[in-house]
């Protein structure tokens, strides 16, 4: 029985220098992005993606940091250029750097399990497309991978469609992850 393209890309090895923006997405940058002036905040949202992901690392510049959350939630309705500003930001970050999807996160953890997957993701900065908390194993997932990046010093640059404080409300026993939810909106 053959495999499916799905079965095939999950048991795929995947390494560091597999972890980019999709094809669409590979080239683009800060001064591609076209501010849209019907778009409230967008303008002030790109300069704050561009001074994080532009941060030189370094001792000072991480003593620095310390004060400062070490991460960015970007979230909007579709089509604002959340995704361009994801992959601008990895094209201009110092360092090294990670593009995946929220998915292909969720699925690292589970074919490669915590630590393993933590060490393949870590990096000055993780780009993650398309946060989306929808069923108790992400949520938990979710908060060990966070926890995991922060814990080894990776800023962490993420976009969704759900706002934080709106994250799994309605589509899960929400009570029972408060601790979770908590943590990975911090």
């Amino acid at each position: 029985m053959p495999l499916s393209r799905f079965s095939a890309a999950v048991l795929a090895p995947v390494e560091a220098i597999d972890l980019v923006p999709p094809p669409r997405f590979r080239d683009k940058s800060f001064a591609g992005f076209r501010i849209d002036p019907a778009v409230p905040g967008q303008a002030e949202a790109v300069a704050l993606v561009r001074g994080f992901a532009e941060k030189k690392r370094g001792f000072l510049a991480d003593l620095l940091a310390r004060k400062t959350k070490p991460g960015m939630y970007l979230d909007g309705g579709f089509g604002v250029g959340k995704t361009h500003l994801l992959a601008a930001s990895f094209n201009a970050a110092p360092g090294t750097v990670r593009y995946l999807s929220f998915a292909e996160a969720m699925s690292l953890l589970i074919v490669r399990g915590r630590e393993p997957a933590i060490a393949l993701l870590t990096a000055d900065l993780v780009c993650l497309d398309e946060f989306e908390l929808d069923d108790p194993t992400n949520t938990r997932l979710a908060d060990l991978l966070v926890t995991g990046l922060m814990a080894r010093g990776a800023r962490i640059l993420t976009t969704s469609n759900t706002v934080p404080g709106e994250l799994g409300q309605g589509r899960m026993a929400i009570d029972l992850f408060r601790t979770q939810l908590a943590r990975i909106e911090e």
